[in-house]
Parts: structure tokens; C-alpha cells; sequence
């Protein structure tokens, strides 16, 4: 189910949007049935971008559809979806007389079943017409212009009021990212495309980052993949058709290059700064892989290029995709690609636009305005809407998108070279930044799981359960990973149902339920012991904790569930058992400080009476507090 953020039951302008919308929608399906343009299919989106052929009354004046110039058409270019079995050379040929042309073939048909013919209308002049032809075009199952986007920044003129300017990257402390952390900073088995203008490919907080094609030979000249791109190694360029994604023009403001830095900028390195799933260094936690895809400039980003840069990112196993842009609906092409894109499991955010670009009236920028897409507006250093960020129903989540401190051009980073960066292109990486942290966290989360875990555990800033400005809230990276200021964590064997229990926090709490049941259990039984049946069918967890198979539960056991439940936890202390049959005899904390050096300090404690088994973790929460050891349960026998 993909319409996940329409719940907005308490805005006092609900009843009047809902007679509005239905109204559009009426006008919209209308058109869509004068135009014959892929008229199986419906926008899911609550405002129709998919348009149509009209007509100015009383003339044959063809237009394109709703809301759209030929000066937000990229080089007079129209994309033609052929039916079935349908040749486009040969379809085409009607129109070559009056000046459309052939221009290429985007192959997406292994990502989503279906390719695009893009051709050029050689007299601008004709192109409503030439596109009202090929929308009526019997062999045609749709066309659409191939609309320019425009990246979702801010300019940083002198006399722009882009509001607040705060030092360093306070949006992360704004977020909850420190504590965050204490779970994951990222993992380098989570990829994210960073669709955009490319980036400075040796930058010294990017370069290490990178995704690597292993099916490719760097600078071969060869496609050594056989994928149809040509030494494509850390993504590709589809602006340029070549496999450099490199953001070779400066008057772009180095706008990927920012993008990318508020995701995967390295961690702990000593340099610039972090991202948000940059990393912390060490193997299994130097931060997700980023997978540059460039599709134009800041004044320049086709239709014909977003989809077949999201259609690569799909095919690559990317599981977020970040896209800091946006313009007029793609119509049902754009719709279809990003639905299915979301089937496949991705999860898929964008920027819902600045006021004075993208989408005319206002309204919310496609893709974000796609329900498979979220949508990310901008919030300023005080936790406000600001100003410039797009507002209306599709609106998600928000995130800190006013002066944000990250990488850009030339090895450096903003405001340097490339003043602020600011806006909802600010905003939407940092909202595919968290949506990285909870799948490193748990590979096994699916993209409905992350888009609802983010969804509730924001900070909802406008009216209760939603609004036209915040959607659901203001991202909180500590609460979408569980981890808080004061975490008890107690793994408990329980008899009665074979249950562990979580008694504070949820760290093993895999799916999110609220509770470690069986889904949890399984997980847990896979990395440190099996579930064996005891003959009594309740599949008992006879070895669940004894990792090394010693017949006991000692120091490495603690020790590797310590560093699987709490990597980045560098101190912490442990409560368990080293006699797993009990009476226990022995109970201690295991204090691990990996500041403090040498071997970890063990402290004897009173044997708690008639428990037989129990492990509890209580980690020093993020300011340095030991974290207080309370109401742990007593297995019993």
C-alpha cells in the first residue's frame, strides 16, 4: 500500500481540499479521456499531473498538458511510450516531414517492462501540436514533454532572507543524530543514489564513499558488465552519457556535491564534516555507499534523465535513492517509474519544492508529489516552517533545510566556495540520511517499514496528526533507531511462551512492534545460538546465548552480543549470567571502556534469588551517565 501520509483529518481546510480535489480529479480524468494517453492508467497522486491534450475554446490551438510551457520542455523533447510490438522507426516516419526526429532509445525495459523513444521537435512552435499527435497516434500508448527540473535550493544573494545562520552542522544535533549513532552510523551494504548534478568526485569527505561497480574496469573504455554503460565504476552520467558523474560546472553552486555530504560524507576521519550515514571508520560501520548519478545542471534536469537514472539505481540494488529536485508532473510515465520503483522495495525521497520554481501555483514539486515518493519540505534552525519551502496534502516530512554546513566543489565546503545551501534540497538528504541509518541498523527493514518508522517517531510541529507544512513532523534520527538519553536494555529468557523480553529501549526490537516476539527471536537465534525443539513444540531456545558452543556463557559470548547490539557503543556495562543451567555462580558487570584501555573491569554482585538465567545490557547513555540497572526480570528455573 503506497498512500501512506493522506491521514489529515484534523486541518480545518480538510472538507474544502476534498471537494476541491474531487472536482480536479473529475476535470483531470475528463482530459485524460479527450487525450487517449495512457488512459489504462490513473495518477495515484491526489493532484492529477498526468494532463492531457486540450484545446483553446473555439480553435484548433492544440497546448501541452496543464501548467506546462515549451520553455519547461527540455530541448523540444517529447518521450513516446510505443505500444507493444509497435517499431518506433517505422511509427515515426509519419512525422519526419514536419520536423520530429529521432534523437534515442532510453532502454529501461529490465528495471520496469517497458522503454521510452525520445525525439525532438525541430520547430518549437510545433511542439504542442506534434505532441497532440502523437497523443491521439493510434500506435501510441503515451507521450509526455520531457520536463526540465530545477535542483531545490535556495540562492544566496545578499538581500535573500534565507533566515537564521547557525555555525557547524547544528541540523544534526537538531535531529537527534549523536544519539542516533550510538546504534548505527552507517553501513557499507546500504547504497544510496544520489540522483543530482554529479559531484566533485575527489572530494577528501567523499572519495572513500563512493559505490564501486565490481562488474567494471575503470577508465577501460569498455563495458565490461555488459549493462550498456561504459565504465560506469561509481555510478554514471546521464547529462553527459559518459561514466564520470563528476559535477564539471561551477555555476551548478556544486549542488550534488552538497547532496551527497549531508548523506555520506566520511565520519571520524579527521576531515570537514559528517554525514549523516557517513561512518565512524571501522569495518561493518565506515558509512553507506553513495552512488553518483548525474542527470544535468541547476538549470537543467530532463524528465528522459531521472528515469533512467532511477531505473539504474534500481537495477544496482540501491535501496534509498535521494532526489533534491524537481518541476511540472511527468505524467503517468514519471508515476509509473517511481511505483514500481517503490515495489521493488526502494525507498524513494525528493525535495517538495521552493516557492518561486518548480511546479506552477505553489503546489508541491512532482516526484515528490508522487505518493510512492516522499516528500520533504524544510524547516528552519528553530524548528518553523520556512518560508520558501512548498507546503500542501503530499507534504511528509521535514527536516532542518536553512544553512547547512557540507561538502561542495573544489575540495571544500559551504558557505566557502558556494555560499549556503539552503532549501528543500537541504532537507531531503537528510531525511534519506535516516532512512540509510535504519536499514544499516536492520538490513531486514522493508521500505513500507522505514517510511513508517519515520513517520512516527517525528516531531510533530504543526496541527495534531498532520498538516499542509510538517506532514508528519520533524525527522528524530534517536527516536526512528530507539535509542534514548537514559537505555536499559534486558534480554530476558522467559519459559512461558519462549519470549525475550525488552524491559526498556527495543534494541532487538526488529520489526518495530513494540515488543521482541517471534520475528525478533529468530533474528536473534540465527547470530547467537538455534532454536531446537525440545519435544514439547514450543521450540525452546536451548542455546541461545552460548555464541561460542562452550557449553557456558562467558566473556567472549557477552562480549560478541555486546558488539552486535551496540557497535558504537564504545562504554557500556553488562549483566550476565556464566552459568547458563544456574543457580547462577557468578553475576558481574562487565564494564567496557575502550577509552580507558586494558582489560575490561569485572565487579561481582548479589546472586539475585531462584534465577536460572538472564543477560541485561545497560549502555552509558550519549552524555557519559552510567545508565541506571533497574527491574530486571528473574527468569526463574
Amino acid at each position: 500500500m503506497i498512500d501512506l501520509r493522506r491521514k489529515f483529518a484534523g486541518s480545518s481546510r480538510t472538507s474544502a481540499f476534498i471537494w476541491l480535489a474531487t472536482a480536479c480529479l473529475v476535470l483531470a480524468l475528463l482530459i485524460l479521456l479527450l487525450a487517449g494517453c495512457c488512459s489504462s492508467r490513473t495518477v495515484a497522486s491526489s493532484r492529477v499531473g498526468a494532463g492531457g491534450l486540450e484545446r483553446t475554446s473555439g480553435d484548433d490551438v492544440y497546448r501541452l498538458p496543464a501548467g506546462i510551457t515549451p520553455d519547461e520542455v527540455f530541448d523540444s523533447r517529447l518521450l513516446v511510450r510505443f505500444k507493444s510490438g509497435v517499431k518506433s522507426t517505422s511509427a515515426l516516419e509519419p512525422y519526419v516531414a514536419r520536423g520530429v526526429t529521432f534523437m534515442r532509445e532510453i532502454d529501461i525495459e529490465d528495471a520496469f517492462g517497458f522503454s521510452l523513444t525520445a525525439v525532438k521537435v525541430e520547430n518549437r512552435d510545433e511542439l504542442a501540436s506534434a505532441y497532440a499527435e502523437l497523443a491521439n497516434d493510434p500506435n501510441v500508448e503515451c507521450v509526455w514533454p520531457d520536463v526540465i527540473r530545477t535542483p531545490s535550493f535556495v540562492p544566496d544573494d545578499p538581500l535573500y532572507p534565507t533566515g537564521h545562520t547557525q555555525p557547524g552542522q547544528y541540523y544534526l544535533e537538531m535531529v537527534g543524530a549523536e544519539k542516533a549513532w550510538f546504534a548505527t552510523t552507517g553501513s557499507e551494504s546500504v547504497i544510496v543514489a544520489d540522483i543530482d548534478t554529479g559531484t566533485d568526485m575527489d572530494h577528501e569527505d567523499l572519495v572513500n564513499q563512493l559505490w564501486v561497480n565490481s562488474g567494471e574496469t575503470p577508465d577501460d573504455g569498455i563495458d565490461n558488465d555488459e549493462n550498456d554503460y561504459v565504465d560506469d565504476v561509481h555510478g554514471y552520467d546521464f547529462y553527459s552519457s559518459d561514466g564520470d558523474p563528476e559535477d564539471d560546472e561551477p555555476a551548478s553552486g556544486f549542488h550534488g556535491t552538497s547532496t551527497a555530504g549531508i548523506i555520506g560524507a566520511q565520519g571520524n576521519n579527521g576531515l570537514g564534516i559528517m554525514g549523516s550515514a557517513g561512518g565512524n571508520g571501522e569495518t561493518g560501520q565506515a558509512g553507506v555507499r553513495l552512488m553518483m548519478l548525474r542527470v544535468g545542471t541547476d538549470h537543467s534536469i530532463s524528465l528522459s534523465a531521472e528515469v533512467e537514472a532511477v531505473a539504474y539505481a534500481v537495477l544496482n540494488d540501491a535501496k534509498v535513492i535521494n532526489m533534491s529536485f524537481g518541476g511540472e508532473s511527468g505524467g503517468s510515465i514519471e508515476q509509473e517509474v517511481m511505483d514500481l520503483s517503490w515495489q521493488a522495495g526502494v525507498v524513494i525521497v525528493a525535495a517538495a519544492g521552493n516557492t518561486g520554481a518548480g511546479a506552477a501555483g505553489g503546489q508541491i514539486d512532482w516526484p515528490a508529489a508522487f505518493d510512492s515518493v516522499i516528500a520533504v519540505g524544510a524547516t528552519t534552525p528553530d524548528d518553523n516552517h520556512a518560508s520558501f519551502s512548498k507546503t500542501g496534502p503530499e507534504m511528509e516530512l521535514v527536516a532542518p533545510g536553512v544553512s547547512l554546513v557540507t561538502t561542495t566543489g573544489e575540495n571544500d565546503y559551504t558557505p566557502d566556495v558556494s555560499g549556503d545551501f539552503t532549501g528543500t534540497s537541504a532537507a531531503s538528504p537528510v531525511v534519506a540520511g535516516l532512512a540509510a541509518l535504519l536499514l544499516s541498523n536492520n538490513p531486514a527493514m522493508s521500505n513500507v517499514q522505514v517510511r513508517n518508522r519515520m513517520q512516527i517517531t517525528a516531531v510533530d510541529l504543526g496541527e495534531q496528526g498532520g498538516d499542509f507544512d510538517f506532514g508528519f513532523g520533524r525527522v528524530d534520527f534517536a527516536e526512528a533507531l530507539g535509542v534514548n538519553d537514559d537505555q536499559v536494555t534486558v534480554l530476558s529468557y522467559v519459559s512461558e511462551g519462549n519470549l525475550l523480553r525488552w524491559e526498556y529501549g527495543n534494541i532487538g526490537d526488529y520489526d518495530f512492534s513494540g515488543e521482541v516476539g517471534v520475528p525478533d527471536i529468530m533474528e536473534i537465534a540465527n547470530n547467537f545460538g538455534a532454536l531446537t525443539d525440545d519435544g514439547q513444540g514450543d521450540d525452546a531456545l536451548e542455546s541461545w546465548i552460548d555464541g561460542d558452543g562452550n557449553g557456558e556463557v562467558g566473556i567472549s559470548d557477552i562480549t560478541t552480543i555486546a558488539n552486535y547490539y551496540l557497535r558504537n557503543v564504545t562504554h557500556y556495562s553488562i549483566v550476565a549470567s556464566y552459568s547458563p543451567d544456574g543457580p547462577f555462580s557468578e553475576i558481574a558487570i562487565v564494564d567496557f571502556d575502550d577509552s580507558a584501555g586494558g582489560a575490561p573491569r569485572i565487579y561481582e554482585i548479589e546472586v539475585p534469588s531462584g534465577a536460572s538465567r538472564y543477560i541485561a545490557v545497560a549502555p552509558i547513555n550519549y552524555k557519559g551517565v552510567p545508565s541506571e540497572m533497574s527491574n530486571v526480570v528473574d527468569t526463574g528455573g
